[in-house]
């Protein structure tokens, strides 16, 4: 369903773009249907495990600080940030 249906129009946007060259600021970000769009070569680059020091980086270069880090059932967490 689209944004404007949900009433959510003015409180989101929708950007294309190529998160290997850059990330336009936001307060989230939504990846949805990724990976099976790359090669084995790049599904690595985005997969890639990170320590928290880089993704303190990473947050930092896009002007954001992780706020928590939220384990899940699975191996993997999720990395909270504003």
């Amino acid at each position: 369903m689209a944004a404007a249906q949900r009433g959510l129009a003015d409180r989101i946007d929708v950007v294309g773009g190529d998160f290997f060259q850059a990330v336009p600021p936001a307060d989230a970000y939504v990846l949805k249907m990724i990976l099976h769009d790359w090669d084995d070569d790049r599904c690595v680059q985005i997969l890639e495990e990170r320590s928290l020091a880089e993704y303190d980086a990473l947050l930092s270069a896009a002007g954001l600080q992780r706020t928590a880090v939220v384990p899940t059932r699975s191996a993997q967490s999720v990395v909270d940030a504003a």
